[in-house]
């Protein structure tokens, strides 16, 4: 969502994308996630999509999720675990 906000705001004010950092202050792994893991960080991540906003305007409140195109998205199937409670 915050990478979506990013681009709405460059996109009213005529702007340029940049790079969103993001850091974690508290990321935790639960002990019945570790299978799942690492299964994750052995997988080749695919090239990132490009997020294309269609609706020329200014006005940040005027976007719908019908002016949102993400193009050539590519993903791995899903890595199912038990929800941890």
């Amino acid at each position: 969502s915050y990478a979506a906000l990013t681009h709405m705001v460059a996109h009213v004010c005529g702007l340029d994308v940049g790079t969103l950092t993001i850091s974690f202050g508290d990321l935790h792994l639960y002990n019945n996630h570790k299978d799942q893991m690492a299964r994750q960080v052995i997988r080749e991540p695919y090239p990132l999509p490009t997020l294309r906003i269609t609706k020329d305007t200014d006005n940040i409140d005027e976007f719908t999720m019908d002016d949102f195109v993400l193009e050539n998205y590519q993903y791995h199937p899903g890595i199912k675990g038990q929800v941890a409670v």
